[in-house]
C-alpha cells in the first residue's frame, strides 16, 4: 500500500517532533517508489551522508535510552519496493 499525504501527516503527528527524517537507500542511485510505511526507531550515523537504522528502541542488542553523538532518534520512510 502506497502512503497518501494525508496518511504521512496523520502518522507523522503522532511522533516526536524532533526525530530526524530518513529514509532506506537505493544502491544505484537512480530509482524511485511510493512509501509505503513510516517507523519510529533510532539512527546511527557512520559517516555525515551514511549510517543504520534500528528499529524501535534497541541498537543491536542494547537497549536505546539517551541520543549519542552519532545515534539520534529518527523516523524511516521506507518505500514500496
Amino acid at each position: 500500500m502506497s502512503l497518501t499525504v494525508k496518511e504521512l501527516i496523520e502518522q507523522l503527528a503522532k511522533l516526536p517532533e524532533d526525530a530526524l527524517v530518513v529514509q532506506s537507500e537505493d544502491g544505484e542511485g537512480n530509482g524511485f517508489s511510493p512509501a509505503a510505511n513510516i517507523e519510529l526507531g533510532v539512527y546511527e550515523a557512520e559517516c555525515t551522508w551514511a549510517g543504520q537504522f534500528f528499529e524501535g528502541s534497541t541498537i543491536g542488542d542494547e537497549e536505546y535510552d539517551q541520543p549519542g553523538s552519532d545515534t539520534v532518534v529518527a523516523v524511516c520512510i521506507w518505500p514500496t519496493n
